[in-house]
């Protein structure tokens, strides 16, 4: 074959790139959501969830599941390093060194596009970043779940207690410092009967 045709062969081909994901358009909607408040009462909103716990991300990942009339919908598997166990029930128990929680929304990568789906007022959980989690045993997940969305999730930031959203017992617990979020959380735990 002529040098010049193969130069131009391997011209065109170096121009032929496979998008990566941060390439590839996005396709975002938005779902309106709403959340079950929680118990203003620490003691009763650590009775009302099948587990309590305070742990980093250590991962996420999006995936899509079967939705209604073969729809599908995306969901993000969070998994914690758990550090401490506050109640732990439910039919998988909640144990070091870690706990898949599952969460609405996320991101998948569909092949030829990216798929995001926000839920109003659901912030990402940055991996590292150290969490206190309230969750529910969900049978059609098969796996535990936000038990209030943002409502059942502070946050440490600089040594101290954010809460996600501004109701119930969390909202209590914002602006302490971590170490008496976690002390006050043992307290609430004890004075339950509660024991993980």
């Amino acid at each position: 074959m002529n040098p010049k045709v193969w130069l131009l062969v391997i011209t065109v081909l170096g121009l032929i790139t496979v998008p990566s994901a941060s390439q590839k358009p996005v396709r975002e909607s938005t779902d309106e959501t709403y959340w079950i408040e929680p118990p203003a009462d620490l003691r009763q909103m650590l009775r009302s969830a099948d587990a309590v716990f305070t742990g980093s991300v250590g991962s996420r990942k999006g995936r899509f599941v079967p939705g209604v009339g073969g729809t599908k919908r995306i969901i993000t598997d969070y998994v914690f390093d758990v550090d401490e166990v506050f109640k732990s029930n439910g039919p998988v128990g909640v144990a070091p060194p870690n706990v898949r929680v599952i969460a609405l929304g996320g991101q998948v990568d569909a092949g030829d596009h990216i798929e995001r789906k926000h839920h109003k007022g659901w912030k990402e959980l940055k991996h590292g970043r150290r969490f206190i989690v309230f969750v529910k045993w969900n049978a059609y997940f098969n796996g535990y779940v936000f038990q209030y969305g943002p409502n059942g999730i502070l946050e440490e930031i600089s040594g101290k207690t954010v809460a996600f959203a501004s109701a119930g017992a969390p909202q209590a617990l914002d602006g302490l410092e971590w170490s008496e979020t976690l002390v006050r959380l043992r307290e609430a735990s004890r004075q339950a009967g509660l024991n993980p």
